[in-house]
């Protein structure tokens, strides 16, 4: 005989879409129980996976009874940091100091290449992901999967 296993848990509706490029993975939870993160993993044959991108838990403390909407997408984090760059390129010319530009100069560059390198790595070489899953981490470090799901078309 075993203990019941309290799942950490318990998923509703998982919609993964693309639009506009940008990969969108909307989810919610009936319940958590010592939940840490979410990672949601994309692949293109249903067997080998990659870690997209991880979405921590709203539940206080990791756990909730009640139902919590979460979302993600591949575009809206490089697109920051992209702009983030772009505004410190504009800056520029209002740095007086040389070392000060140069530093300047050096962080925009280095916020655009990671912020292109990110998408790279999120979206391989440019592949659009056929089928999403959510991996659930414990607080204490135990790993489980939501279903996966088949992603919309654009």
């Amino acid at each position: 005989i075993t203990p019941d296993r309290v799942l950490p848990a318990v998923f509703g509706p998982i919609q993964a879409y693309w639009k506009d490029g940008v990969l969108y993975v909307i989810w919610n939870t009936l319940t958590e129980e010592n939940c840490k993160e979410y990672t949601v993993e994309g692949s293109m044959d249903g067997k080998n996976w990659k870690a997209l991108g991880t979405v921590l838990s709203k539940a206080k403390g990791g756990t909730s009874t009640t139902p919590l909407d979460y979302e993600f997408s591949t575009g809206a984090g490089a697109l920051a940091v992209a702009g983030m760059g772009l505004a410190a390129l504009l800056l520029l010319p209002a740095v007086r100091g040389r070392s000060s530009r140069w530093l300047l100069a050096v962080a925009a560059v280095l916020t655009i290449a990671a912020c292109s390198k990110k998408m790279t790595d999120e979206i391989a070489a440019g592949e659009k992901p056929a089928y999403i899953r959510i991996a659930q981490k414990d607080i204490n470090g135990t790993v489980s999967y939501s279903k996966v799901i088949k992603v919309e078309k654009e």
